[in-house]
Order: structure tokens, then sequence, then C-alpha cells
């Protein structure tokens, strides 16, 4: 293997400990300005194929052409990818994975050869965001395969009146999703717990 992709696999596993060991990692990923959340109908893109037909990649790719110039100024793209909970875990990790797998190829796509490194896992059995605690993240923008579910999840209305299966039905949506993360640094800002410290020095990399 190549030593670029090779040094690309590694620092996408080292990022991938880092959320799944480290307490802190969430809340420094919910703090970071300018995140792009990738919305998903249910049980999409699935094993079977066929999704999206082009038309629906290219209604995604609409939506993140403003943003071209934005993430081309990261340094690094973290993509992290959900599902929503109600799924076995086996089932919500795949599609997450089919999900991250998408986001590459979209942002692929859109940035073309200028596109920075992109450090791409899934992380689908653990953290699903509440709608309140996705209400507080920064979010730059938010991309889906229509308009009215966007609406929907930018819905500003008080989230405690709605009814039990509204709110369930926010939980399932918001969580079908690949969260974008621009990093403007290298990673090496980055000060985890201790049993970590020295984990992004790259001379301690796998080359």
């Amino acid at each position: 293997m190549p030593a670029t992709r090779r040094s690309r696999r590694v620092r996408a596993e080292t990022w991938e400990r880092l959320s799944r060991d480290d307490p802190t990692f969430t809340g420094y990923i919910e703090a970071l300005p300018g995140l792009f959340t990738v919305h998903f109908p249910q049980g999409e893109p699935g094993s079977r194929g066929g999704w999206p037909a082009p038309e629906v990649f290219g209604r995604y790719l609409e939506q993140l052409a403003p943003h071209r110039a934005t993430l081309l100024e990261a340094r690094a793209l973290l993509v992290i990818g959900r599902a929503s909970p109600e799924g076995t875990a086996e089932i919500n990790q795949d599609l997450a994975g089919q999900r991250i797998a998408l986001v590459e190829r979209l942002l692929r796509a859109a940035l073309g050869d200028a596109a920075p490194p992109i450090h791409a896992w899934a992380r689908a059995e653990r953290d699903a965001l509440a709608p309140e605690k996705f209400r507080r993240l920064k979010v730059r923008a938010v991309l889906s395969w229509d308009a009215e579910v966007t609406r929907r999840i930018l819905d500003p209305s008080d989230l405690t009146s709605r009814s039990g299966p509204e709110w369930d039905a926010t939980l399932k949506t918001i969580n079908r999703n690949v969260l974008i993360v621009p990093l403007y640094c290298d990673g090496l800002d980055f000060h985890p717990q201790p049993s970590f410290q020295g984990v992004l020095d790259p001379s301690k990399e796998i080359r």
C-alpha cells in the first residue's frame, strides 16, 4: 500500500479510537463551529443497492456546492456516520458504514483532487443525538434528500410541545446522519486524556 494511503488509513483509525475511548471527544466536536449534517431515509443506502438515484445524488451535491470554498480551506475533514436507534447494533453499524462511504463520494465529487484528507468512521451504536443536543451543534448546513425533511429538522418550534410520536420521529430522523467536521488545524492541537497523549504525534504513526 502506498505510504500516503496507509498514513490516511492509520489517521482515520486514530481518530476513531479517540472518539470511542476518550469521553471528552464528543464535547470537543460539538463545540466546533461550521459542522455539516447529511441525513438519509430509513434503511438507506441499503445493501440491496439502487439508492441514491442519480437525481438524488445530484440534489445532495447541489446543497454541498455553496460550501465548497469553506470545505477546501480545511486541513482535514472528519466524516462520522450514525444510524437511528431502532435497528440492531449490527444493522446500524452497516448502515452507518454505507452512509460514510456515500458522503465520501459526495465530498470527492464536490471538491475534486483538491479535497483535504478525509478521515471517516462509523459509530452507530453509541451516543444517539437527542433533538435538544442536536440543536446545540454549531451547524453550518443541513443536507437531506428532501426539502421537507430539511425543514422539519430545522423546525425551531418548542420540542417539549411535540407529542411522543413526533419527538420519536424527530430523534430517528436526526440520527440517520453523517456528521462532516472541517478541521482547520492538523489535529495535533487536540489534547485527549493522558493515556492518549502523543497518539497524534506523526513520528509515532505507521508510515
